[in-house]
């Protein structure tokens, strides 16, 4: 690890235990006014601060420093990929320096005690890597993993495979999958492992009311759902609603009752009343299937397992395609490299069929 590099990731973990006050709101119990937060849920916001990111927990009041903002000796700059089960933050931290390789840090946040899990990858760490978050454990593979780890915000590590090129780790409750390759066969085997005694999910908590965010005006007495750098996403009495915040534009995701199932930089995923979509932010393209028991989405591909089989759909191929015939369980979805070559990825979904066995196929 560079010497620029071990500076800006020493003061990241160093902040991560440190409690930062922050202005006080009486709607919302902290934080600092939405327009100028980054990254919003009803649990948490995430606002920047000098050359900080602070998030700060709604039902404490609480504001830890969960990332750097910085150019003091290279760029480091974090975002928030998501919120896990209302209490773990993923932060992915990318940094860029003149005279050495770029690298960066996904790292899993636990917002009530402050302990974190780390993935090193790119530059003097090796390869890319990937993670998958559940709650309270980062499943890691590549970068300064060797072979396929659990690495709990506890400080706990596991290992759970000793293949070092594994790939398309993907997150299904709280079982985690992966593709490990098998020396003189095509096919790579599907493997797993399903975690037990994880941590349950925190409280729901009301949506504050919404405010006007960037060029976003909400509806009378929206209420805010979540909105990150670009979008915003609000619930009024009859509509859940997506706006993008450089130009305003609203658009009708679907009825009150829908629920968001993902957010991603390319497109939405919900549910409601029995079915499964995905809404790109781009165009107007739309993709929905039954989906009775749920489902699981990965940009703008959603997956949905239902009594007559598993079905994927994309807003690239919005026909349902059917995976499998048989009752299924634990689904989920993740990326695998596309060639050898590794520039381009494609989806993959894994399964676990009735007879207990593992398996998985690429979305091409």
């Amino acid at each position: 690890m560079s010497a620029s590099r071990t500076l800006l990731f020493t003061t990241l973990l160093a902040s991560l235990a440190a409690l930062v006050p922050g202005p006080a709101s009486a709607a919302a119990g902290c934080g600092v006014a939405q327009g100028k937060a980054v990254f919003e849920t009803p649990e948490v916001q995430v606002y920047p601060r000098r050359a900080k990111l602070v998030a700060c927990v709604r039902a404490t009041g609480r504001a830890r420093v969960v990332g750097v903002r910085s150019n003091d000796g290279g760029i480091g700059w974090s975002t928030v990929d998501r919120v896990i089960a209302g209490r773990w933050l993923l932060v992915h931290t990318s940094y860029t320096f003149a005279e050495s390789p770029d690298a960066a840090d996904d790292t899993l946040i636990d917002l009530r005690t402050g302990g974190s899990a780390s993935l090193s990858h790119g530059g003097d760490a090796g390869p890319d890597g990937q993670v998958a978050a559940l709650p309270g454990v980062l499943v890691v593979t590549g970068g300064d993993a060797k072979g396929v780890q659990a690495r709990f915000t506890t400080g706990r590590i596991e290992r759970l495979s000793a293949v070092a090129d594994a790939t398309g780790l993907a997150a299904a409750s709280s079982r985690v999958y992966w593709r490990e390759p098998v020396g003189g066969q095509a096919d790579p085997r599907t493997a797993s492992y399903a975690f037990t005694g994880l941590p349950g999910a925190s409280a729901e908590r009301t949506a504050p009311l919404a405010a006007k965010i960037g060029r976003c005006v909400p509806k009378r007495r929206a209420r805010l759902v979540l909105h990150d750098d670009t979008r915003v996403v609000t619930r009024t009495a009859t509509d859940l609603l997506l706006c993008t915040r450089t130009t305003g534009l609203q658009r009708r995701v679907g009825p009150a009752g829908t629920k968001l199932v993902a957010l991603s930089a390319t497109a939405l995923a919900y549910t409601r009343d029995g079915v499964a979509g995905a809404l790109a932010l781009s165009s107007s393209a739309r993709a929905e299937m039954p989906a009775p028991a749920g489902a699981v989405a990965l940009d703008g591909t959603i997956a949905a397992a239902a009594a007559d089989g598993l079905r994927v759909a994309s807003v690239a191929a919005p026909l349902p395609k059917l995976l499998t015939p048989e009752l299924v369980s634990d689904v989920a979805l993740g990326v695998v490299p596309a060639d050898a070559v590794a520039l381009s990825t494609v989806p993959v979904a894994y399964w676990r069929g009735a007879d207990g066995i593992d398996r998985s196929v690429e979305l091409r």
